[in-house]
């Protein structure tokens, strides 16, 4: 049975996104929740996964290419399996010290940085930058709030239980209390963005 991949559905502020990377070619299989593409928009990268188990059979949005909200990018064949002149003849381009595919599927800004610094692995840079977003996480989590100088401060905000209205009825909903994050720009890239 073909699975449609679609580009996920993107924020209110967000009209279009393009394919920034195929993680997965035609052909080749893929796992349930498997990174398959990266869709990149002016304010984020979002992943696309595989739904279900199977074979990438098409792909009808390629590298670089505009993308739409909800807009088909390719299929996938529920159930299938590679063939092995397939598996064959990706087999010489694994890596041979052992790194996963999640290793090399390094987000935009870790590519960027290893780029502009040669000197560095893109394996080191890769785990700075996570490192770097993993502390921001724990650290909102914690319900801290973490500045970078220069760039902007992160926070949490809480929002209190209140009564809304179901958009599409009309009829009340209660909403529960939640924490959302918050960001503020700091005045150097304010300055910068407005030059």
């Amino acid at each position: 049975m073909a699975i449609e991949i679609k580009a996920p559905q993107f924020p209110e502020s967000v009209e279009e996104g393009s394919i920034a990377t195929w993680h997965k070619q035609v052909g080749e299989a893929v796992s349930r929740d498997e990174l398959i593409v990266d869709i990149e928009t002016d304010k984020t990268v979002l992943e696309v996964v595989a739904a279900e188990d199977g074979v990438l059979t098409e792909v009808t949005k390629q590298e670089g290419d505009i993308v739409l909200s909800q807009e088909l990018i390719g299929k996938i064949e529920a159930g299938a399996v590679a063939s092995p002149s397939d598996r064959d003849a990706k087999a010489p381009s694994a890596p041979a010290d052992g790194q996963t595919q999640a290793a090399l599927a390094a987000n935009p800004a870790a590519k960027k940085l290893a780029e502009e610094n040669p000197h560095l692995y893109q394996r080191d840079v890769e785990r700075i930058v996570g490192a770097i977003f993993d502390e921001i996480i724990e650290a909102m989590a914690r319900g801290d709030r973490v500045e970078l100088r220069g760039f902007g401060a992160f926070s949490v905000k809480k929002r209190d239980a209140r009564v809304g209205r179901n958009p599409r009825t009309g009829e009340t909903v209660s909403v529960e209390e939640k924490h959302v994050p918050f960001f503020k720009a700091g005045k150097l890239l304010r300055d910068r963005l407005n030059s």
